[in-house]
């Protein structure tokens, strides 16, 4: 069992959800997506520091700043196997 508090919890898992995004296709929407991920880690800075300050966290100000920013870049895909295996 975790000795975080739920306020810590949620504030980690919404960051989790800010920089957990799909790998890109090609090489424009990598640009894409390294320009979505430094967006959204320095909203996650911004976020943090207020936190670490002690500061009241709004996790729904993150949430909401990382909706404000979608993927919006062709994701890659592995190839699969016949048995549904990447290969």
């Amino acid at each position: 069992m975790s000795d975080l508090t739920p306020d810590v919890i949620a504030l980690l898992a919404a960051v989790v959800e800010a920089l957990g995004i799909p790998m890109a296709d090609t090489t424009e929407d990598h640009h894409a997506r390294a320009e979505i991920l430094d967006a959204r880690a320095s909203d996650a800075r911004i976020i943090l520091a207020a936190a670490i300050r002690g500061d009241h966290v709004a996790v729904e100000q993150l949430r909401g700043w990382t909706a404000d920013r979608p993927v919006t870049y062709a994701v890659w895909v592995p190839e699969q196997s016949e048995g549904g295996e990447p290969r």
